[in-house]
């Protein structure tokens, strides 16, 4: 499997439901991750999420060792699969993304590329990092935080804040 950013685990198990802000029982908590994957592929050191019923199916026969669920859905997983009830699944699954795989320095860097054409009417937030070979046409707008990479061409348009 081709992987194209760091993972930052493992972590254990309590780790990642102090950070989700869920319980985990004891016998469980030092219980080591190793990494993120889909419920139908994720093995028995990865973490998985169900939030859409649409995948159901999938959680009944998972390998994960653990899955991020809500209250009404935790109980269609494996017995041997660990449930992290919260509230609000996705949520939850995007923190623990972050913690595996931080974003990278590239993204925050506010670097603007020597080869990066900036019309001057284009307004240009802080810490923006604008990669070689873009072209940022008049008024447009580009907020803080945001990162371009290479050979974008951006027209007649606004991008908010902390946006990739």
């Amino acid at each position: 499997m081709v992987q194209f950013h760091k993972n930052s685990g493992p972590f254990t198990l309590s780790e990642i439901a102090q950070l989700i802000q869920c319980s985990v029982d004891n016998k469980y908590a030092s219980k080591i991750i190793k990494n993120i994957a889909p419920l139908d592929t994720a093995t028995s050191s990865d973490i998985s999420f169900l939030d859409n019923s649409k995948y159901a199916s999938q959680a009944k026969n998972t390998k994960a060792l653990a899955v991020i669920i809500n209250e009404n859905q935790k109980d269609i997983l494996p017995e041997n699969v660990i449930a992290l009830v919260v509230d609000n699944p996705y949520f939850s699954y995007a923190k623990v993304m972050q913690i595996f795989y931080p974003q990278s320095s590239f993204f925050t860097s506010g670097e603007i590329h020597s080869t990066a054409v900036i019309e001057k009417t284009a307004k240009i937030g802080k810490n923006v990092h604008i990669g070689d070979h873009c072209y940022i046409g008049h008024n447009v707008e580009i907020g803080d935080n945001s990162c371009l990479a290479s050979n974008i061409t951006i027209e007649y348009s606004t991008i908010g804040k902390n946006c990739i």
